[in-house]
């Protein structure tokens, strides 16, 4: 019962000593964000959308990944559109989704490529079911080494 007791122990100072290094971390972060800087506007977002170093803020999530967007974040265009299409952080929009999404997988970040190609394989939105524009970007993001998108085209 001793060792379970210092091993419970160690454990919290090892989650006190995360949790302190995820604090400055974002301290850092939102004082390089707030002069400018895209990708830390993008790690403040993460932060403020997870609880991660800094308090769990939607509102203030979804103001920093559209700070990083207009600086054309590629990332952040990522998770911005995640964000619309299932609702995290603001009601859900599907054409914003897309938009964003069209936008990340164009400017060549393989998830939004995935992502994209199966939105033409099922059709979504103003997009009409298209298999052949889904297998491009399967392709194209299978290039890059996307496991699920080498399966779709398998």
């Amino acid at each position: 019962l001793e060792m379970e007791a210092k091993g419970d122990t160690k454990s919290l100072i090892e989650t006190g000593e995360q949790a302190r290094k995820e604090i400055e971390a974002f301290e850092g972060n939102l004082k390089k964000a707030e002069a400018g800087d895209a990708d830390a506007q993008h790690k403040v977002a993460i932060a403020y959308h997870h609880g991660t170093g800094a308090p769990n803020d939607e509102p203030k999530a979804m103001k920093w990944y559209k700070e990083a967007v207009a600086q054309n974040h590629v990332e952040a265009t990522y998770d911005l559109a995640s964000c619309y299409l299932i609702g995290q952080c603001t009601k859900p929009d599907i054409e914003e989704a897309l938009k964003l999404m069209n936008k990340a997988a164009k400017a060549g970040y393989t998830n939004a490529q995935f992502e994209l190609g199966t939105f033409y394989n099922e059709g979504i939105g103003s997009i009409k079911q298209n298999k052949e524009e889904a297998v491009k970007w399967f392709k194209e993001a299978a290039s890059k080494g996307h496991v699920r998108a080498k399966e779709m085209i398998a």
